[in-house]
């Protein structure tokens, strides 16, 4: 767990493909991302793990931002059960995750009204930008997991 930019994805990606010369599929997550979306992209990750690699490579896979995304779930019965819908995954295959903080804006933000996306509930605008991630509670069974990164200071 970290804000953006704080280098997790940079880590991850110097440490599987210099250190330790394995595969890395980055699959960055947002809110628009879909169930079908997901089972599609584990089944190619799939069929490279089992077709793709030579017998001493693992593939990483790394949820990038999981917690933007709805399908929390089924992004968790990866993560932590290595199975896909009550399917175990291949071996090889090495799940790691990143997640934004929960964490309140600083500032309040002045909305104008007369600019952009008119909606029909005001307050539910401002209540939604109140959060610098729109982020979803992490289960109990990630938050175990979980590594703070921190943030970046002011000279970072």
């Amino acid at each position: 767990m970290g804000e953006t930019g704080c280098g997790k994805t940079s880590l991850i990606t110097f440490f599987c493909k210099n250190v330790l010369q394995d595969r890395l599929e980055v699959f960055n997550i947002h809110a628009g991302i879909t169930t079908k979306m997901i089972i599609e992209r584990m089944e190619s990750y799939k069929m490279i793990a089992n077709y793709g690699l030579n017998e001493k490579q693992n593939l990483w896979i790394f949820f990038d931002e999981f917690n933007t995304s709805e399908n929390l779930g089924l992004i968790c019965e990866i993560l932590t059960e290595r199975k896909l819908l009550g399917e175990s995954l291949p071996e090889n295959m090495i799940f790691l995750a990143a997640c934004n903080p929960y964490k309140l804006r600083s500032k309040k933000i002045k909305f104008d009204e007369n600019v952009g996306i008119k909606r029909s509930n005001a307050r539910s605008r401002v209540a939604q930008n109140m959060l610098l991630y729109t982020v979803h509670p992490l289960p109990e069974n990630v938050i175990e997991s979980v590594w703070d990164f921190g943030a970046l200071t002011d000279n970072d």
